[in-house]
């Protein structure tokens, strides 16, 4: 079992300093050309963090107000999202994230006990024999239908998209060498691919609303995520 993606609102009612950082940010915006209002308008930004600079993107918003802030754990803990990160890792990964971030902004955030989570990626690999044994799972689970859930068909994935979560098997193979291989020293690169091509992985995106839902909790923290055996039931429930 591993956590992948995930997302947590960081809580900000410090106005001046939201003004502050917008000038570091991107704006996107949104008008209507009838009525020359703005129908959106946001501030993103993309910044490198951990020891391997991967991407952690955060999003300014003003309900709730604060800002969003996604990232791949294991992509930013190990530099990539062939090696697992367990649950109960999470803890140390923040810690160190929640420094940087600091750091960054030359501001002390709320603490990171406190961020609401809001995506939360789980995932299960299969590792086969090699290669061929990879492909050939995959091509059987190309076959399956799940209720109420939207399916789109892909050479080596398929995904079950709905509203409040989306389910998706892939071999990971084919979407480390074309996302995540040329960022990673070769060597290493090389090895990882061998590894990835033996594995079909098995992800549930889970939203908030859905996420506190199944959890029975009016909000999800940190510590709400962080048990292995948790995570290992959420995933049986959705393969049962």
């Amino acid at each position: 079992i591993m956590i992948d993606t995930i997302k947590f609102l960081i809580p900000l009612t410090d106005q001046p300093l939201i003004d502050l950082l917008k000038g570091n940010f991107m704006r996107f915006k949104k008008d209507n050309v009838k009525t020359g209002k703005v129908e959106f308008e946001f501030y993103s930004s993309n910044i490198e963090l951990g020891s391997y600079n991967r991407t952690v993107a955060i999003k300014l918003t003003n309900n709730p107000k604060g800002f969003f802030l996604e990232f791949s754990a294991p992509k930013y803990f190990k530099g990539n999202n062939v090696e697992m990160i367990y649950p109960h890792e999470l803890p140390k990964i923040l810690a160190q994230l929640y420094d940087e971030l600091c750091t960054h902004f030359d501001y002390k955030l709320p603490e990171y006990s406190s961020w609401p989570v809001y995506r939360l990626d789980v995932c299960y690999n299969w590792l086969f024999k090699d290669e061929s044994e990879a492909v050939y799972a995959m091509d059987f689970l190309h076959r399956i239908d799940f209720p109420r859930k939207k399916k789109y068909t892909y050479d080596t994935s398929v995904m079950y998209k709905g509203s409040a979560y989306t389910i998706k098997f892939y071999a990971k193979g084919p979407e480390f060498h074309v996302h995540d291989f040329n960022k990673i020293g070769t060597s290493k690169a090389t090895s990882l691919q061998a590894w990835a091509d033996r594995i079909v992985r098995f992800e549930v995106n889970l939203k908030r609303m859905y996420l506190q839902d199944f959890l029975k909790l009016e909000k999800v923290y940190l510590k709400d995520v962080i048990d292995d055996q948790v995570i290992l039931d959420i995933l049986k429930f959705y393969l049962e």
